[in-house]
């Protein structure tokens, strides 16, 4: 069971002519270098994947790249150990920057462009890049791109910008999600243009590219993003946003018209940064702008909704969580059960189901994906194990404080409760056990409290 309304992300396959195009022309004028551009200590970081007929593209995107840029940039490509690579040579006659192959505790620099070695992992840690031995470890069993862009997500977070170029198969997809689900900036070369569209194709499947351009019209859209307020407020916080109550009251006015779904209950910080990064994208200087091109153009609610979701999961993340509960309170909670019984498990917000396929290989059993709005609509009961993790941090305090009564209501005696790792459970210790503190494992207690707390529905009228 699932809840897709209140899932992390949403994977909306669309194709490329389903894909608006920015408000602002990508083909414009390339911003003028007197600019203010973000202090030399703090500049947006740009990776970019290319693969099959890579070189082609990578030469003409950073054609169009001046040096003064702002920027740096990290090009990770498949190349096998051993291979003497000729890319700094052959891509440093078309750029305008300094280009070289990346050696161990590279500190990145602005204005320049950092290759990957071949046959190694490349990651990046407080600005410094890392070679990573390409072996039998668990690194090897991700690609070279998507491992780069994780990376580079976890170390950005809302300032990283990943590009996907040229080439065949699906590598930068699952790395490009990360960059989103940490705020970040996603841009794609257009499928007619690349020699091999099969990277930049499954890129723009997972509907959560910014931009699609033909690749020389990639830098003219870069070069406008990081010169927009989103990048350079994050560069020199000022503390002060460009939305206010009254225009995010608004714009959720204008999502629950479209979608139906209310999202006044989130922490009003992450929907303010998230809501801005989109008025970048569509170069809208003021909220009142931005709140009028909703009004008139649909299909950005429904960009604006998508970028609303949060989108962090993977298969068993936390593995040590998961070992806690396979080894501890799973066996507990089925040595109480009989043979006839029947486990019933709620991962409410599940994303793209990693979470759900997780529990589903511990128990190996049936999933059933449903629609349904965690604050809203009634809950699934009964429930031997609920598995939350990483949700109501997004949610304010107050819902918290009503959901988290909710789940003691509907799970069984002795169920289990399954939080992220910066969750707690607040100050319901009389609803719950501890089973673990780190991994936030929990255990219903025997108490008719909930019934009093738990309020429906959750959230606002």
């Amino acid at each position: 069971m699932a809840d897709k309304h209140h899932k992390q992300d949403a994977q909306n396959t669309q194709d490329e002519q389903s894909t608006p195009t920015p408000h602002a022309s990508p083909e414009a004028e390339a911003p003028s270098q007197s600019a203010t551009l973000p202090p030399q200590t703090n500049f947006p970081i740009v990776g970019v994947g290319a693969s099959a007929g890579g070189l082609e593209a990578l030469q003409e995107f950073f054609r169009h790249i001046p040096a003064d840029s702002g920027m740096a940039f990290v090009v990770v490509t498949h190349q096998p150990a051993a291979h003497v690579s000729l890319l700094p040579e052959l891509l440093g006659r078309h750029a305008s920057m300094v280009v070289q192959e990346v050696k161990a505790g590279t500190k990145v620099e602005l204005g320049h462009v950092y290759l990957s070695q071949p046959g190694m992992h490349l990651a990046l840690i407080h600005t410094v890049l890392q070679p990573m031995k390409d072996d039998a470890s668990h690194a090897s069993l991700q690609f070279p791109i998507d491992y780069f862009f994780r990376t580079l997500a976890a170390d950005q977070k809302d300032r990283a910008i990943c590009v996907v170029l040229s080439g065949t198969g699906t590598d930068g997809t699952l790395g490009l999600q990360a960059v989103k689900g940490a705020g970040g900036m996603c841009m794609a070369q257009s499928a007619q243009s690349p020699r091999f569209p099969g990277m930049p194709g499954s890129a723009l499947a997972t509907g959560l590219v910014d931009y699609v351009l033909p690749v020389e019209q990639l830098p003219a859209a870069l070069l406008s993003f990081v010169q927009g307020p989103y990048v350079q407020e994050a560069a020199v916080p000022t503390g002060k946003g460009s939305l206010s109550a009254d225009h995010l009251r608004q714009i959720y006015v204008l999502l629950r018209q479209h979608t139906k779904h209310d999202f006044s209950a989130y922490k009003t910080s992450t929907l303010r940064r998230r809501i801005e990064r989109r008025m970048n994208v569509q170069q809208m200087q003021t909220a009142e702008h931005y709140i009028t091109f909703l009004r008139e153009h649909l299909y950005e609610r429904d960009l604006l909704f998508q970028e609303l979701l949060i989108g962090v999961t993977s298969f068993f993340r936390d593995p040590e969580a998961f070992e806690v509960l396979a080894t501890r309170a799973l066996p507990e909670l089925l040595a109480a059960c009989s043979e006839a019984q029947t486990i019933r498990v709620w991962v409410p917000g599940c994303s793209t189901g990693e979470e759900a396929y997780s529990l589903a290989i511990l128990l190996r059993e049936m999933i059933i994906f449903a629609q349904q709005d965690l604050l809203t609509d009634p809950p699934f009961t009964k429930l031997d194990l609920l598995s939350c993790r990483n949700l109501l941090i997004y949610l304010d305090a107050d819902v918290q404080k009503q959901l988290l009564p909710l789940f003691h209501y509907v799970l069984n005696p002795g169920g289990l409760l399954f939080l992220g790792s910066s969750e707690t459970i607040g100050g319901f210790s009389e609803l719950f056990s501890t089973v673990d503190t780190r991994w936030r494992v929990f255990q219903r207690k025997d108490s008719l409290a909930s019934q009093s707390l738990v309020e429906f529905p959750v959230s606002p009228a």
